[in-house]
């Protein structure tokens, strides 16, 4: 997973969250999970994330939400929503299903 930053001030020192919304929904498409908080810089891990236009907004320790910032994923992460075992022959298959696999 790719980190990001984003830089700022009064973030507070509780750990909040960062969400990504789509910009079709008016709810939580995605948390990213926080790798460091502090009062002017949060790390987090970029979540999974299908193709599209988005907003990112900062929700601090407090429930202070920032503005929304957008942005769009021109290629989304692969997103894994199914997995399925069976014995063909023989021999094990292990099948993914999801979206962003790509066509290679």
């Amino acid at each position: 997973m790719e980190e990001f930053t984003i830089y700022g001030n009064g973030f507070g020192s509780t750990p909040g969250s960062v969400n990504f919304i789509l910009s079709t929904q008016n709810f939580n498409s995605a948390l990213a999970p926080i790798v460091s908080w502090s009062d002017d810089e949060i790390t987090a891990f970029v979540p999974a994330l299908k193709k599209g236009s988005y907003r990112i907004q900062v929700i601090t320790g407090d429930n202070k939400k920032s503005g929304e910032e957008k942005f769009t994923v021109r290629n989304g992460q692969p997103v894994i929503n199914s997995s399925s075992l069976s014995n063909q022959n023989g021999d094990w298959e292990l099948t993914f299903g999801g979206s962003e696999f790509g066509s290679k």
